[in-house]
């Protein structure tokens, strides 16, 4: 790993000095030392993902500039890479004085503004310049000089212009913020230690106050700017004193820190009615150092030797991890509020109750054990230590101090906890609080319960805890099961009851949390119904949303695994269903089997078609049978949502253009499809016609109504004022029309098979046969032409996939020359296969070819059979064998 790291900087180096040129990298030594000096300070993880040729780009050109400075605070070289796609990205080479802070804050910036980072290469030399031009680079170790940071920040992407700008302003804003902080450390150090000093002679309190700044000083806080606030006799807001800021706070019109102590330490009224001298809370804004929280704000009251109050001395900063992972027992000031809350509570301090009040309280936020009512924290370490036991959902609620913030705890069993849920439950409160806002922080230890905490910022003064808080959040969790309950109940079937209430008793929060109580009795239902090597099971929902009218989603189900959405989501955009959003719930049934939930949020057009009962009806059908590979894809799918036609209705106008493309069609499939799908009314109509026309169990008067009306559809087809679109619906209704009979009545598999009247069919090529049956189906097609009412010829294989009739056409003339002695007319068929395994071996494709073959044979035997009207007799003996050669023989019609 060290000799790979070594070679990539020496190869690094190798790139940057032969891009810059001989002469130029000697007449700059001082750039090459840099950046040899700054390669060598890299960690090693930090090169393992970057390639030299990104480097070499960007180092000499980057290193020239950061070798000359003129004055101090941040200096940003901007520059261009090869991304490595073929264009080229933004790098920044960011030089800064070495301060703490300073490259996670850096970070923090470009995750803020959502810039993608490639890469972030940071090193600290010790750097000697002359008239801020480098002399000297060593690693930082070698203290030969001041220690300046230099970060390579290689972005994702390209930025220009007024984005960029924007971007470097904002790294050189936080630079200052860090640089400010780094300079008032000392005094700032010292105002915590002057001010708990002076709170100290204000008793046993003041004491533990004093000793809470020292801790905060020492490890507990982060200290970013200081402020005193004073009490101008008469006025209610209290004023801030100019000359006393530090640190962050010096400037007022920072776009951060000017706002951050708007609203706190508040007014004089507000102040006096505090019960402590300290406050710790809360500030409105989130800081630009360290870690992206808000601003941790502790405040002092200030009195003088009679308790007048003078003002406040106010900090803002953050906690440490030390502050938060330390027990609160041994903290000052929370460790008084911990026996304090022992002693209401009435819990001796030793004891397993004890133990687990304070395990309780450690995982408080520290804002919240600092600043919540002594009462009110017992009072919530009593419910939580009970649902350790009996684990359920509760909710707790308080204000702070100032009023700003409505601070919400929820504890809930820790199954039912999801990343889904806390997002329901942070928009339910923003919702029924009136809030401008709502932050969470989430606690999943390893009890039982797992614990939100929300912020919501601007709440509506007054909120009712129960009507307002509680009931709103009770509904997105616990409301949940007791609306499946009630719904419940109306299932007749008590076995099937029981087998659903267990299923819901264990459903994961993310579900509950996105669907409703009424939807999941739906699910669980097709999920009990579930059996193995079932295949994929769909169902539609229509539900009305409030705020985006009727939303619809295609909901799967299946066994085992989750079905691929790269077969899915083609199928559904062939049908006209564009897909929103994707959500998979796993589930298990009752023995065992992992169950799966696809949940498919279809766009709003389509889901105003799938409002109509009819066609969500039809559309369940067809995704069902195509997700199951039981129906062939394709654009006249849409036909389904457009025209309400069933999946077998669609397969017979496939059927009818597929036929229509072998006779010399000169338009493809797909526009076809096109042209149908923008006149689904005269489609659907051609195909009611044609069902009534043929449909065996109505009278010959309905059928004959039915002939007429599809002449009358033929005639009205101008009124679609567009030439293609009316050929392609005119030639399907001549094909309708020369339709002599059909096997469409005969079964409800996929095939489908048609006898023309082919001198109906004046566009037909010459010679035009006397009778020609059409035989279609997913796995094959194919056609038999005869010449005359007795015919006889032979069947062909062919592999001419595109134009098999032409092929058949020219060998049903020689047929007609061979056959004249034997019978007055010749005839042929032939087939092909659609489905054929792939790379299968010789013997599989022939005996896949035979039982093609046969079905094809089945297929012409369903139209020669004599039980119909218009009928070909068929001899006993109808499939003969002349040698190798397959015939078959048919008498005339009736």
């Amino acid at each position: 790993m060290e000799q790979q790291v070594q070679d990539l900087r020496a190869k690094t180096l190798e790139l940057v000095l032969a891009g810059a040129g001989a002469a130029v990298s000697d007449q700059q030594p001082e750039v090459a030392s840099l950046i040899r000096s700054w390669l060598d300070s890299l960690d090693e993880d930090d090169l393992t993902e970057i390639t030299p040729e990104h480097l070499a780009a960007v180092l000499w050109d980057g290193f020239a500039q950061a070798s000359k400075r003129s004055g101090e605070g941040c200096q940003v070289a901007s520059l261009a890479y090869p991304d490595g796609h073929g264009g080229m990205a933004t790098a920044l080479l960011i030089l800064n004085e070495d301060m703490p802070y300073l490259v996670d804050s850096l970070v923090m910036a470009f995750r803020k503004r959502k810039v993608a980072l490639k890469a972030v290469l940071n090193a600290v030399l010790a750097v000697q310049r002359t008239d801020g031009v480098v002399r000297h680079a060593d690693k930082a170790a070698s203290k030969s000089g001041p220690l300046e940071s230099f970060v390579l920040c290689l972005l994702s992407n390209e930025l220009a212009g007024a984005e960029l700008n924007e971007l470097i302003n904002n790294l050189c804003m936080v630079a200052g913020d860090a640089a400010v902080v780094r300079r008032d450390s000392v005094m700032l150090a010292d105002k915590l230690t002057n001010v708990g000093y002076a709170a100290s002679a204000r008793g046993a309190e003041g004491q533990e106050v004093a000793a809470f700044m020292e801790w905060a000083k020492s490890e507990g806080f982060e200290t970013f700017g200081y402020g005193y606030y004073r009490v101008i006799p008469g006025a209610r807001e209290l004023e801030r004193d100019m000359p006393s800021r530090l640190g962050v706070l010096r400037d007022t019109n920072h776009p951060v820190y000017g706002t951050c102590l708007a609203n706190i330490p508040g007014d004089y009224e507000t102040l006096s009615a505090r019960a402590e001298i300290l406050s710790v809370v809360k500030a409105d804004v989130q800081g630009t150092l360290h870690r992206d929280q808000r601003l941790d704000f502790i405040g002092v009251r200030d009195t003088d030797a009679n308790g007048t109050i003078l003002g406040e001395h106010c900090f803002v900063g953050l906690f440490t991890r030390a502050a938060t992972s330390n027990p609160a027992i041994r903290l000052p000031v929370a460790r008084q509020r911990v026996a304090q809350v022992l002693q209401l509570a009435g819990v001796r301090p030793e004891g397993f109750r004890a133990e687990k009040f304070q395990e309780v309280l450690d995982s408080l936020p520290r804002t919240e054990l600092m600043e919540g009512d002594a009462k009110w924290l017992a009072e919530v370490c009593s419910s939580v230590v009970s649902l350790y036991k009996q684990p359920r959902m509760k909710v707790f609620a308080r204000r702070d101090v100032y009023n700003r913030h409505l601070n919400v705890l929820v504890y809930l069993p820790r199954e039912r906890f999801s990343a889904d849920l806390v997002d329901a439950m942070s928009h339910t409160l923003r919702m029924s609080s009136g809030a401008s806002e709502v932050r969470s922080q989430t606690l999943v230890a390893d009890g039982p319960l797992a614990r939100l905490y929300l912020i919501a910022n601007a709440a509506r003064y007054p909120l009712d805890l129960q009507h307002d808080i509680q009931n709103p959040l009770f509904t997105v969790l616990d409301g949940w099961q007791s609306g499946f309950e009630r719904l419940s109940r109306a299932v007749a079937d008590r076995d099937l009851l029981a087998k659903l209430h267990k299923l819901a008793a264990d459903l994961p929060a993310e579900y509950t949390a996105t669907n409703s109580p009424a939807v999941a009795l739906r699910d669980l239902q097709m999920v009990v119904t579930k059996a193995k090597g079932q295949g994929v099971t769909v169902r539609t929902e229509v539900e009305i949303d409030s705020g985006l009218g009727e939303v619809a989603t295609i909901r799967l189900y299946s066994v085992e695994r989750v079905p691929p959405l790269s077969r899915i989501l083609p199928a559904l955009h062939n049908a006209g269903v564009s897909i929103d959003r994707e959500k998979s719930y796993s589930l298990t049934a009752l023995d065992g089997t992992p169950c799966f939930i696809t949940c498919l949020q279809i766009d709003p057009v389509a889901a105003t078609r799938f409002g109509q009962p009819e066609v969500a009806a039809v559309a369940e059908d067809l995704f069902t049978r195509l997700f199951n590979d039981q129906a062939e894809d394709g654009r006249l799918n849409g036909l389904v949502l457009e025209a309400g036609l069933a999946a077998r209705e669609v397969q017979l106008v496939r059927a009818y253009i597929a036929y229509w493309r072998q006779t010399g069609s000169r338009f493809s499939i797909r526009y076809i499809a096109d042209c149908l799908r923008n006149q689904p009314g005269f489609v659907k109509q051609l195909v009611q016609a044609f069902v009534q026309r043929f449909n065996p169990a109505l009278s010959q008067d309905e059928r004959n109504a039915a002939t007429s009306a599809m002449q009358s559809i033929r005639d009205r087809l101008s009124e679609v004022n567009h030439a293609d679109t009316e050929v392609v619906l005119g030639g399907i209704a001549d094909l309708m029309l020369a339709t002599l009979r059909t096997s469409y009545f005969q079964n409800q598999h996929e095939t489908i098979i048609f006898k023309f009247d082919s001198s109906a069919l004046p566009w037909l090529p010459e010679p035009r046969p006397y009778r020609e049956i059409f035989v279609f189906s997913r796995r094959f097609e194919g056609v038999h032409l005869r010449g005359g009412p007795v015919a006889r010829g032979g069947l062909r294989w062919s592999d001419r996939m595109e134009d098999y009739r032409t092929e058949v056409l020219g060998l049903v003339k020689a047929q007609m020359v061979k056959n004249a002695v034997i019978v007055p007319a010749g005839a042929k068929g032939g087939f092909v296969c659609k489905m054929m395994p792939k790379d299968a071996p010789r013997e599989v494709i022939a005996a896949e070819g035979e039982a093609v073959y046969r079905l094809f044979i089945a297929g012409l035997l369903d139209v020669t059979d004599n039980r119909d009207q218009g009928a070909i007799v068929a001899p006993q003996n109808t499939v003969c064998y002349d040698g190798s050669d397959p015939y078959l023989v048919v008498a005339a019609d009736k």
